[in-house]
């Protein structure tokens, strides 16, 4: 095999840089290279922040020679000669920070790698829906972008968001003239047309979840509700029925649901954005639903989808121009690690 040794390379001092496929997670990459450091019997290794990495334990960098993994460009690590960095840099990263990293190890040239072992993912199609605000919803939404998804009399904040039939603020009025009270949630509804699937907002009351839990209940499917970053029995049921909606504020928890299922995504912000394209998942529709004014005027949710629109233009230049010059990090049938 005309290949260099991994571990020759990580110990001639050469930062190296490799590149996970879309979908693959930082943490994969650490647990394959950590098998060819035990293997070299290189006890020296550090790594930038805290992973959980089973059985596996990299003590946090300090100081001292050695080898460290990072997976972020964070700002102070003490520079020492003797320090042979490995950058994992996973799909969603952006020009400043690569250019972060590169300055912290310059003047050294890095090995940039691809590894080859690993499957790469699609990479989510994103399916924008525009709702058109009239004049005066337009002038009412500009309040906030929770506005965006209803406009309710400021007289109901007292009830729930449920039926006036059992002492909640909707009325069959609301239900039946969705486009006046939203248009968002009325576009929503003719795009419900595949189940399972997914409905996320960050907002819950008032504007939010609870409001569309009301909505949808007329289609008489089951409807689970996820609030909050932990309720992983009722995610795990969702994805085994296979029917009905899940309602959610998180937009991680769609990292572990299966491809076919359709997302739709009511509010979005921009860091919310880069989680849904750099968790390792894959889903064959994803429809953001974005209010803009009549004359398609900027709102909260035009700008925040423009931001991660720029965001992952951003992210695959970077990876155009890593690409271009990585060589492969290839594993044989023994899960020896060599540079092609």
């Amino acid at each position: 095999m005309d290949a260099t040794s991994f571990i020759v390379e990580v110990l001639s001092g050469t930062p190296l840089i490799i590149i996970t496929p879309y979908g693959t997670s930082p943490i994969e990459i650490i647990n394959i290279i950590s098998e060819a450091f035990r293997r070299a019997q290189i006890i020296n290794v550090y790594i930038d922040r805290e992973y959980n990495l089973g059985n596996i334990r990299f003590p946090i960098y300090e100081r001292g020679s050695g080898i460290i993994i990072m997976t972020e460009a964070i700002d102070f690590i003490p520079y020492n000669t003797n320090i042979t960095p490995i950058y994992i840099v996973e799909w969603g990263i952006r020009t400043i920070n690569f250019n972060r990293f590169r300055d912290w190890i310059a003047p050294r040239d890095p090995t940039i790698l691809y590894p080859t072992f690993i499957p790469s993912g699609m990479i989510p199609t994103i399916a924008p829906i525009l709702v058109t605000l009239t004049d005066e919803q337009y002038e009412k939404a500009r309040e906030g972008s929770e506005k965006l998804n209803i406009q309710y009399p400021k007289y109901v904040s007292s009830f729930p968001d449920t039926h006036v039939v059992h002492g909640g603020w909707i009325t069959d009025d609301i239900i039946h003239n969705l486009p006046t009270y939203s248009p968002k949630i009325a576009s929503l509804l003719q795009h419900l047309n595949k189940f399972p699937c997914v409905i996320i907002c960050p907002y819950i009351h008032r504007y939010g979840l609870d409001f569309i839990h009301e909505i949808v209940k007329s289609l008489n499917i089951p409807i689970y509700k996820v609030y909050g970053p932990n309720d992983t029995p009722v995610i795990r049921f969702f994805n085994r029925s296979q029917t009905g909606i899940l309602l959610t504020d998180d937009i991680k928890h769609i990292a572990t649901l299966t491809s076919n299922i359709p997302i739709h995504i009511i509010n979005l912000d921009s860091s919310q954005g880069m989680e849904l394209m750099t968790y390792p998942h894959h889903h064959e529709t994803i429809n953001i639903y974005i209010a803009v004014g009549p004359h398609n005027d900027t709102t909260v949710d035009s700008a925040q989808y423009n931001l991660l629109i720029s965001g992952i233009n951003d992210s695959n230049i970077v990876f155009e121009r890593l690409n271009t010059t990585a060589r492969n990090l290839i594993s044989d049938k023994y899960n020896n690690l060599y540079l092609s």
